[in-house]
């Protein structure tokens, strides 16, 4: 092609009509000083050392030489070996993200060649210039080499950055052998293109999304040529050389078991196998089968897509988008074989990210960037080729599109300039900054680590596996295996814990104190024992929805006062999982309904949330809330429910009432004339101080003088009978002290409540003697307290207040 070439008319081509041009030597040079440029950007912008999450994983398991999490990654794993062993600059963390750096800068080079290779094949048999087709190549190139996720992952020890590389000399060797029409050398190209492609599939098993599009390429294409056995001679070199990568998965069982983390000894008789040497395992781990629970339809899927849409914008810039648009409609016109290739491999990819629902998805979404940078950079030829394509000869036309299309380069170098200090990383030494300032704190020997991130406990094992500091101890976090006792931070804990080995977290977790007491032991937390060591105060038999059960509760203060302080712990005993997570509340109400105190929250926070209790498991769930200046009338209940975050606030069960609280207020005062108590005490939780009595015609007026031993356990209603000379009741009152205002089981220890009771007598009482007697009961079981008498021996179930005689003055 040359610069005077008149722009072919757009109509779909199968197949080039002529073999096109090599990659000649200034298209090498020109992908190499691109893949050169992006390495330097990413190699100043590098990590300077261990990461968290799979980065370290990587980082360990790399220079050990041995697996890593599904699927396994063996090609990555193999040349990363190689490479933190022959490279001697740096540590073998900074040695890994620096491999990166280099596969980016490869992967840039070889989008460049792609971009070309297509351009080419696409604008056949007339079309652009040669420096228009590279100055288009050139911007693909850039585009994706200052993508956010692409560059992010360039930086960091991560699989992407070989993965893009794999990817594109798949897509390239696919249009170069299409370039070399039915040659032997077009075959050759071919051959070489299904070995890559299985070594991509021994790198990255999503490799095999691509092969819907390269079938249907390879089919639509029809070059094939000689006799069926020669063509299926061929098929059957081409399906060898995609097998024969494979056999790098070989070096998870040969190199598995030497690893010093496939088994993890907590306790002898507790030994997690992070390597298995089993053919299930095996077949689990390279398939990945574990993560299949990821992949389903989403729940709102036209949001799924709204957002993959956005990514897409976020990486490609709006012009980008634009650009990419125009390529495909020229695409579609130019060559449509190509455009079934990218856009069959673009929908796959696309597809697959939305079904697959995991945290690091975007990632995911690399190649599909790839693919639109190839088609921005056809928007970039199309764009000269509609301004040339009237007056290709005319130097001005030919000056001015050179102009445009060159002024096209700036956007990439704006995008590096705005996402600079965003992907950064050339001071991200957090991970190695945290954990060594662990490691330096006196740690027992033999001690457990815990996380509820994994993320951050790979760190840990690169300091132990690599540098060897801290061997002694075991970093442990949820999902470290797959029995249900790893299954959350606190089945982990828990698990930890049985082996009588001290346990700390590694960073604070104050929600997990609904499961546990932690103590502070130098910026780590210790796990000291189980949240709940005692019964509650307040004992309580409500089930809601017969999924969980309020065991009982503690209140302090027992009573309320006005703009008061005050903390109320709920003890909760799941009766089966919870699902999904719930928020309990705690409303203070009066006696005209008005809630005059509420706590709302989701007990155990992100760390324990109710969809991780375990059937069973005594949970102690604390609410602190300040009380209303103006209280109202007591007494005030205490009202108690669970209800599921939504803007219905859909209840589980009803909230109900588990008891009730008084006023605060001090102690009343003992008269001088009260008659004593005797040393009545019932059932070691209310003592009678003593009385004092008035007779007014037939009707008792008395006024008792209860003590709270204790915080009573229940609300009791207080009983005055007048018994006969027989024992028969003829007059009673039965009412809670004080009405009601201030209930007994909000009596805080040392409390003396004086209570009135007025009881109507008979008009036609008989002439004779009674007697007066008094105690307490449960009205909910009707069961009386037991008295005991000054010496603590049985004395019944009521107290002898004395007698009077009838009538009056006999």
């Amino acid at each position: 092609m040359t610069a005077s070439a008149t722009p072919a008319p757009l109509r779909a081509t199968t197949t080039p009509a002529t073999v096109l041009p090599r990659l000649g030597v200034t298209d090498f040079v020109i992908a190499g000083i691109s893949g050169i440029a992006a390495f330097l950007v990413y190699f100043n912008t590098l990590a300077p050392g261990v990461l968290i999450g799979d980065s370290g994983e990587f980082q360990f398991a790399a220079w050990l030489g041995g697996f890593a999490h599904p699927t396994g990654y063996p090609l990555y794993l193999l040349l990363s070996y190689l490479w933190t062993h022959l490279l001697r600059a740096g540590e073998p963390a900074w040695r890994m993200n620096l491999f990166s750096a280099v596969w980016g800068g490869i992967a840039v080079g070889l989008v460049y060649l792609l971009t070309l290779q297509t351009i080419r094949v696409a604008a056949n048999p007339g079309g652009l210039a040669v420096w228009m087709q590279r100055l288009a190549a050139l911007f693909t190139a850039m585009l994706l080499g200052v993508s956010p996720t692409f560059w992010s992952q360039a930086v960091i020890t991560e699989v992407y950055t070989m993965h893009a590389a794999l990817v594109a000399a798949i897509f390239l060797g696919l249009i170069s052998w299409k370039a070399r029409g039915a040659s032997s050398e077009a075959y050759r190209i071919l051959y070489v293109t299904a070995f890559i492609y299985g070594l991509g599939l021994a790198h990255h098993r999503s490799t095999l999304l691509l092969l819907p599009a390269i079938i249907v390429f390879l089919w639509q294409s029809r070059t094939w040529s000689g006799s069926w056995r020669q063509q299926l001679g061929g098929l059957t070199l081409g399906l060898i050389l995609v097998a024969l990568p494979l056999l790098l998965y070989a070096l998870i069982p040969l190199r598995g078991p030497h690893m010093p983390y496939a088994d993890i000894i907590i306790a002898p008789n507790q030994i997690i196998q992070l390597y298995r040497p089993t053919l299930g395992w095996f077949v689990q781990h390279i398939t990945g089968s574990g993560f299949s629970a990821a992949f389903h339809t989403p729940t709102q899927p036209l949001d799924r897509i709204i957002q993959s849409l956005t990514w897409l914008v976020e990486e490609m810039s709006w012009p980008g988008i634009l650009l990419g648009v125009i390529g495909v409609v020229w695409l579609f016109f130019r060559s449509r074989l190509l455009l079934t290739l990218t856009g069959l491999a673009f929908l796959t990819l696309f597809g697959f990210n939305l079904l697959y629902s995991i945290g690091d998805i975007r990632v995911f979404y690399i190649p599909v960037y790839l693919i639109w940078a190839v088609w921005a950079g056809l928007g970039v030829s199309a764009f000269a080729w509609l301004l040339l394509s009237r007056g290709a000869n005319d130097p001005l036309r030919r000056g001015l599109t050179a102009l445009a299309c060159g002024s096209l380069l700036a956007l990439p170098i704006l995008l590096f300039t705005q996402r600079l200090p965003q992907l950064d990383q050339s001071r991200n030494n957090h991970a190695a900054q945290f954990w060594q300032e662990t490691l330096a704190k006196p740690i027992p020997q033999g001690a457990i680590l815990i996380s509820n991130d994994r993320d951050e406990m790979t760190p840990l094992w690169y300091l132990q596996y690599v540098k060897n500091q801290r061997p002694d101890l075991t970093g442990l976090f949820p999902l470290i295996d797959t029995g249900p006792e790893w299954a959350n931070v606190g089945q982990t804990i828990d698990s930890a814990r049985r082996s009588g080995r001290p346990v700390f977290l590694i960073k604070p977790m104050e929600e997990l104190e609904i499961k546990y007491r932690t103590e502070a032991a130098d910026s780590l937390v210790q796990i000291v024992g189980p949240a709940v060591t005692r019964p509650p105060d307040k004992a309580s038999a409500v089930s809601y929805d017969n999924t969980v059960r309020l065991t009982g509760y503690d209140m302090q203060p027992t009573l309320a006062g006005p703009g008061q302080p005050m903390t109320v712990a709920l003890y909760w005993q799941p009766q089966r999982h919870i699902r999904p997570d719930l928020t309990t509340f705690v409303h203070i109400v009066n006696a005209d309904g008005e809630v005059v105190g509420q706590s709302d929250h989701r007990p155990g926070g992100y760390f324990y949330p109710t969809s991780l209790w375990q059937p069973g498991e005594l949970l102690k769930d604390v609410h602190s809330f300040t009380l209303a200046d103006n209280l109202g009338p007591p007494p005030y209940a205490i009202e108690v429910g669970l209800y599921i975050q939504t803007p219905e606030l859909t209840h589980l069960g009803q909230p109900q009432i588990i008891g009730y609280t008084g006023e605060a207020r001090p102690s009343d005062a003992l008269p001088e004339d009260l008659a004593p108590g005797q040393g009545f005490t019932l059932s070691d939780e209310v003592a009678l101080l003593g009385h004092r009595m008035r007779q007014e015609g037939n009707t008792l007026n008395l006024q008792l003088f209860w003590q709270a031993l204790r915080i009573p356990d229940h609300d009791y209603t207080v009983f005055l009978h007048v018994l006969d000379e027989a024992g028969n009741i003829i007059a009673q009152q039965d009412r809670q002290p004080t009405g009601g205002k201030t209930p007994t089981g909000s009596w805080p220890a040392g409390l003396v409540v004086a209570d009135e009771v007025t009881v109507s007598l008979p008009d036609n009482l008989p002439e004779g003697v009674y007697q007066i007697v008094a105690g307490m009961y449960d009205a909910t079981s009707g069961a009386r307290l037991p008295v005991s008498d000054n010496e603590g021996r049985p004395a019944g179930d009521s107290i002898p207040l004395g007698s009077f005689g009838w009538p009056p003055g006999s």
